[in-house]
């Protein structure tokens, strides 16, 4: 069998790090190839795409473009109403020309079925798991060294207690904070609005310390960064 790159996307905390896989082989792909040689395949349990329109991309290309990519997402949406899935799988793997590169990006895969354990086998099989812990800070002090910007260990632990382990919430602080030099808690403080839970138990303290300014300023920084009124109730209520 060709050798077939397969991304399993398979917790919610994976999604950064399946799309940040995903945009480096299309960078790569593209140093070489037109973006006209690429194709992107969704599969859902209520669209119109079919394994026969896979089968149609994998099997030929075309004269202009010596190589191809094709990204299929969700294809085991379809495969796995099929009774004999991986037998189908493995038929379609061995349609996929030398000149085509396959990578499937699964979002809600079964791990228990024998599909999620024959996929498991294939040579590049990456189970992006979301980071957590020394990792999860290590990769925070990378996405501040590749933008030559400094973090200590314990400020990283602060501005990941601040916001939350989601790494998009994260890279996003990242992006606004790594114009500095050096990160410090104050920098943090004075930039970084924090997830809305905690935002939302500081507003709560302020006002029954009869703080109100400062609990409408904590108001104010959740409405600019786009929560709803309604959110802010409701974390309040619960």
């Amino acid at each position: 069998m060709r050798f077939v790159r397969v991304m399993i996307e398979i917790v919610s905390g994976n999604h950064y790090l399946v799309q940040t896989r995903k945009q480096a082989i299309i960078k790569a792909f593209l140093k070489n190839n037109s973006d006209l040689a690429m194709e992107e395949l969704y599969f859902e349990k209520n669209s119109s795409t079919s394994t026969e329109d896979l089968l149609a991309l994998t099997g030929n290309i075309s004269l202009f473009y010596p190589r191809k990519l094709i990204i299929v997402h969700n294809w085991s949406e379809i495969l796995q109403t099929h009774p004999q899935s991986v037998e189908l799988a493995q038929s379609i793997f061995k349609t996929v020309i030398e000149e085509i590169d396959l990578v499937l990006i699964e979002a809600n895969l079964d791990q228990r079925t024998k599909l999620a354990k024959f996929f498991s086998k294939q040579a590049n099989y990456n189970n992006y798991q979301a980071y957590k812990g020394v990792q999860l800070k290590n990769w925070l002090k990378t996405q501040f060294e590749n933008r030559q910007s400094q973090i200590s260990d314990q400020t990283a632990d602060y501005l990941i207690q601040k916001v939350g382990e989601d790494l998009i919430s994260l890279d996003s602080e990242v992006s606004k904070l790594a114009v500095y030099p050096k990160i410090t808690s104050e920098l943090i403080d004075k930039l970084v609005v924090g997830n809305i839970n905690d935002q939302i138990f500081d507003l709560l303290d302020k006002l029954l310390q009869g703080k109100y300014n400062q609990a409408l300023d904590i108001y104010n920084q959740q409405i600019a960064r786009n929560s709803q009124p309604i959110n802010i109730l409701g974390v309040i209520i619960w």
